[in-house]
């Protein structure tokens, strides 16, 4: 990862000071203000490019590199239009069948990261999810289970409603992919 950055991202310098830890997230405590910047410009290209996972990188880096701005200044109206932004890029690259922009709307409407929590639009996103998988071929226990965890909250009558949109949003984002 750290050489794909070096070539696509050349702020990140020869010897990078970008440190994955477990989870493979970033320490950006060691980043200059110059190569956060750039970093922001690259991902802003790479969501207008319509890159797959890019959204979602873009979301994670938080407003103008500061995740922790998530928290500290939420009602700050910079942080509160990049969050509109963030949820929209999201929203955009979903439709594009995105998985990883799929799963992101699934947690920011399901925990409130970004957007107002929203259980039936993050109950609709994991039931898409699953749609997903089950093409794929792939286990799907998990995701049945949060589908599950979904339909004892809000109630079977309203799950039907939703799976029905996810089967249109899924027909729509993701079958011929």
């Amino acid at each position: 990862m750290q050489e794909t950055l070096r070539r696509e991202n050349p702020s990140v310098p020869e010897e990078p000071v970008i440190h994955l830890s477990e989870g493979k997230s970033v320490d950006c405590k060691l980043l200059t203000a110059e190569q956060r910047r750039d970093h922001l410009t690259w991902l802003a290209k790479a969501v207008a490019s319509e890159v797959p996972g890019a959204a979602v990188q873009q979301w994670i880096a938080g407003p103008n590199g500061h995740p922790e701005d998530l928290m500290a200044r939420r009602d700050d109206p910079l942080v509160r239009a990049w969050m509109r932004d963030a949820e929209a890029a999201l929203i955009g690259a979903a439709k594009k069948g995105d998985v990883e922009a799929i799963a992101g709307l699934s947690t920011i409407y399901g925990n409130g990261a970004i957007a107002e929590a929203d259980a039936e639009k993050s109950a609709m996103f994991d039931v898409v999810l699953l749609k997903i998988k089950e093409s794929e071929g792939v286990g799907t226990q998990n995701f049945g289970r949060v589908v599950d965890a979904h339909r004892r909250r809000l109630g079977t009558e309203k799950m039907r409603a939703i799976e029905r949109e996810a089967d249109a949003y899924y027909l729509q984002c993701c079958k011929a992919k």
